[in-house]
């Protein structure tokens, strides 16, 4: 099989796109049928940097058709499988977007780029809202061949790596526009990648030119963690001869002991529960997931003991966004969940002594370790100090501790009084805090919420009527009663605390999709 990998040159101001583009339609058109696999860059039609929103939508619109059309045009005319990179027009938005056309020139396998970096979040013009419901590997099979995906900054992710594995493929098509990195780490990526998927990877990038020595590097690497050609910083394009594309790298299973196939041998003995959190029951971080949520105060107490793990993981299963964990200190410093203001259903929930009574007998209060330890990263949670002040400090502490033996710190914020954020903010900096707010004018809350650094402010009790969410500051309030609910969204509160989930989560869910 030959593959071909063009690297063209890479354009440095957004003035040069045309240049690049009519570069590459060139390349497609000087492609033979002795060609049978043909792979282009990351960004095709905006391959510079292209900061403003604006033109960058005008890049994507104006030289995405004649680049897809070429593609299949090559496709066709050389009888080969065709790999690019585009940013591709959808509904919401830009997304970066790989495309593979078969020998016929048709669609065989879409791929949207799971791992945006921070350029491409923070571009109004890109679409980033899928990543949060992206599944597994894309694998497509043609012509008996099995190619996966990575796009550019996907190639940082190890974890990724091993999940495209799983799916056996022949070849992993890596689209890039690396510009920064050096030589050595693309090539280590490479290799990494190649040998624990047991595949060929294929990865093109652009040409930086010959006093460079980060990004360009297009190559080709083999199952047993080769490198057959790497093309380095000029423009141009190569091909490799790969005799059996199905080649999968054997090696031994151990001293002594009979050949196994890699991605074999790397799975044998695995421990995942020492990992860092993985895996679809992983939700976006606090940073990242939408507002307004429905927050579950310690869980659902309408089925088991409140605060404890089996009423955590109703709210959890049951699809809340997040979960309020009231906390107090033991005397031995031990975080334990603490649901002195949560509402009680009867039906033997009540806490007697740390223990509970009915089909939860034996079941204490859950604390925080065995929160995390239970749902690493499978919910966001919010934490509330329950008990004085000046055991804000010790309670912080242990708390990020423990978030982050459990991979948990980007899926906490905190809700505390003024008095215990100021020493958190010192102690805690980088995660969430909500301002809990009194009786007090709303704009003293909003001006110590400020003058702390708080992301919010929760109202809990005697809201006024007339409060309106500030757009400084995110806003929560406490509700138990659905009637209530739609007119909180609709003043724009972005944190509905309650009691009761099980009775607000259908009202919530309606409310939301009558605003789209």
């Amino acid at each position: 099989m030959k593959i071909h990998v063009i690297q063209p040159p890479y354009p440095r101001t957004p003035e040069k796109t045309a240049d690049s583009v009519d570069w590459m339609l060139r390349a497609f058109r000087e492609c033979t049928d002795a060609e049978d696999l043909i792979l282009l860059p990351e960004g095709c039609n905006a391959p510079s940097s292209c900061a403003d929103a604006d033109e960058l939508r005008r890049f994507a619109s104006l030289y995405a058709p004649p680049l897809l059309a070429e593609a299949k045009a090559t496709a066709v005319r050389c009888g080969a499988h065709v790999g690019i990179n585009l940013y591709q027009q959808t509904d919401t938005g830009l997304r970066n977007t790989t495309f593979l056309f078969d020998r016929d020139g048709r669609e065989a396998a879409r791929y949207e780029k799971i791992h945006l970096p921070v350029s491409e979040f923070s571009n109004q013009a890109i679409d980033h809202s899928y990543i949060a419901h992206a599944g597994g590997p894309v694998l497509a099979v043609v012509d008996g061949i099995r190619y996966s995906f990575m796009t550019c900054y996907d190639t940082y992710y190890t974890e990724m790596m091993n999940r495209i594995s799983t799916e056996k493929p022949d070849v992993v098509l890596i689209c890039s526009l690396q510009r920064a990195e050096r030589d050595d780490i693309i090539e280590m990526q490479a290799k990494l990648c190649a040998f624990l998927c047991n595949a060929y990877v294929v990865r093109s990038s652009y040409g930086m030119g010959k006093d460079f020595t980060t990004g360009a590097c297009s190559l080709i690497a083999s199952p047993d963690g080769r490198i057959l050609r790497n093309y380095g910083h000029e423009a141009g394009a190569f091909s490799v001869d790969v005799e059996d594309i199905h080649f999968k790298f054997r090696r031994s299973n151990g001293f002594g002991q009979p050949l196994i196939e890699n991605d074999v041998y790397e799975t044998l003995y695995r421990a995942p529960w020492t990992y860092r959190a993985g895996g679809s029951g992983v939700v976006q971080p606090d940073c990242l997931a939408p507002y307004p949520r429905l927050c579950a105060v310690n869980g659902v107490p309408f089925a088991a003991p409140t605060g404890t793990i089996p009423s955590i993981a109703l709210a959890v299963s049951m699809g809340a966004p997040e979960v309020l964990l009231d906390l107090k200190l033991l005397a031995d410093g031990i975080p334990v969940v603490d649901p002195v203001q949560a509402l009680q259903y009867g039906r033997g929930l009540q806490d007697t002594e740390g223990g509970y009574g009915g089909a939860f007998e034996g079941i204490g209060r859950a604390t925080l370790e065995d929160v995390f330890r239970t749902f690493p990263a499978r919910s966001l949670f919010v934490l509330r100090l329950n008990g004085p002040d000046e055991e804000a400090a010790d309670l912080f502490r242990e708390t990020l501790h423990l978030a982050a033996k459990y991979d948990c710190l980007k899926h906490i914020s905190f809700i505390s009084s003024p008095t215990a954020a100021a020493t958190a903010v010192n102690v805690a900096g980088g995660v969430a805090f909500w301002l809990q707010a009194g009786n007090d004018p709303q704009e003293d809350a909003v001006a110590a919420a400020k003058r702390l650094g708080c992301t919010g402010i929760i109202y809990e009790t005697d809201v006024p009527a007339a409060l309106t969410p500030t757009t400084e500051l995110k806003c929560g309030v406490h509700c138990n009663d659905p009637q209530e609910l739609p007119g909180l969204l609709a003043r724009g509160f972005d944190r509905i605390l309650t009691d009761d989930f099980y009775g607000l989560r259908k009202a919530f869910s309606e409310n939301l999709k009558g605003r789209k």
